[in-house]
């Protein structure tokens, strides 16, 4: 928590080569997002990670963040590999970052596996859900949605 507050700090007193605030970056990504103006939100996210590039910042929970947003976003332009690749990188920073078990760890790999559903890598997708299954059954407290999210999916493609 004192590393992103840290991070956020140096690039509000303007380490940032953005015009924008990194709050203001954010909001403009979250908007874009929201309104489903993908590419406009991957602009956004470069031009935020770019920010930490620039100021020397380590990547921490938010640079991890804006990564999995930018997941996000191609999964919805129908770029999987792009996805994966994003959604990779930012569970390869959280695994460095939180408990193994943490949510973030557990969608991340929900998410890969979802993605290589979609372009029927299936063994890939598979160990993907099961890691996702059995870092959740490793929780003391459960999130019920996430979990029945994957359980249905890996179900689902088990019958195929």
């Amino acid at each position: 928590m004192i590393r992103l507050c840290v991070s956020i700090f140096s690039i509000l007193i303007g380490l940032t080569v953005s015009s924008q605030s990194p709050l203001s970056q954010w909001n403009e990504i979250i908007q874009y997002i929201d309104n489903e103006n993908f590419e406009e939100s991957i602009i956004s996210i470069n031009k935020l990670l770019d920010s930490y590039h620039n100021s020397n910042l380590a990547p921490d929970s938010l640079y991890a963040l804006a990564i999995h947003k930018k997941g996000v976003a191609n999964y919805y332009l129908d770029s999987e590999e792009e996805a994966i690749s994003s959604w990779k990188e930012a569970l390869s920073l959280r695994q460095t970052l939180y408990s193994p078990n943490h949510l973030d760890i557990i969608k991340g790999h929900r998410n890969i596996a979802t993605s290589y559903l979609n372009i029927d890598q299936l063994y890939l997708s598979k160990q993907h859900y099961q890691m996702s299954l059995d870092l959740h059954n490793s929780r003391n407290e459960k999130d019920d949605i996430l979990f029945s999210r994957a359980n249905h999916s890996n179900s689902s493609q088990s019958s195929q």
